[in-house]
């Protein structure tokens, strides 16, 4: 069973009407692969403060088997950005230093991941993750969600992730050009 830590900031603080989420994207994969092949826990962090928070608490034993983080955020050049503040993902590694071993990360963001390829792997040795994945250029939300359900629904049914970015390249390579999805 995969289970998902999903930590989602604003998609637009200015407009309160404008309620677009992941959650009912997770709340269906969870539906149609079942409880007992998908689960997630779920909370929004507007806020870089918030954002540290919940992964401090991610990082506690009782989240030991949620093995792959979710942060779907907007997202810039090589950077996550919040309603406080924009934080640089070398910034971030640092800071998490060691924190994530073996985990899978996936940034929902756009351009997170426009970075040179010996710049994302030192960014993903220093969090220690299994794999990094994300976008490398301006995505629309409706199909970059498209791409993570195709990610998370691989990430929870196959056996063996390493052979998972194949299977994608096979199966979404028009998407995965559009969107700059990268694997690390």
């Amino acid at each position: 069973m995969l289970k998902v830590f999903c930590l989602e900031s604003e998609w637009n603080e200015k407009q309160l009407q404008y309620n677009t989420s992941v959650l009912p994207m997770m709340q269906y994969i969870e539906q149609v692969l079942g409880r007992t092949n998908f689960g997630f826990s779920y909370r929004q962090v507007p806020t870089y403060e918030s954002l540290k928070h919940y992964l401090k608490e991610y990082q506690k034993k009782q989240y030991k088997s949620y093995e792959l983080l979710y942060l779907a955020m907007h997202g810039a050049k090589g950077s996550i950005n919040f309603m406080d503040q924009t934080v640089k993902l070398s910034d971030f590694a640092a800071e998490y230093k060691g924190a994530f071993t073996g985990k899978f990360l996936h940034l929902g963001s756009c351009r997170v991941l426009d970075l040179q390829s010996d710049h994302l792997k030192k960014i993903k040795d220093a969090l220690d993750v299994k794999h990094l994945t994300g976008y490398s250029k301006e995505v629309d939300f409706l199909e970059s969600s498209m791409m993570d359900m195709a990610l998370l629904r691989a990430v929870a049914t196959y056996d063996r992730w390493g052979s998972i970015p194949k299977a994608l390249d096979k199966d979404f390579p028009d998407l995965i050009k559009k969107l700059g999805f990268k694997w690390v």
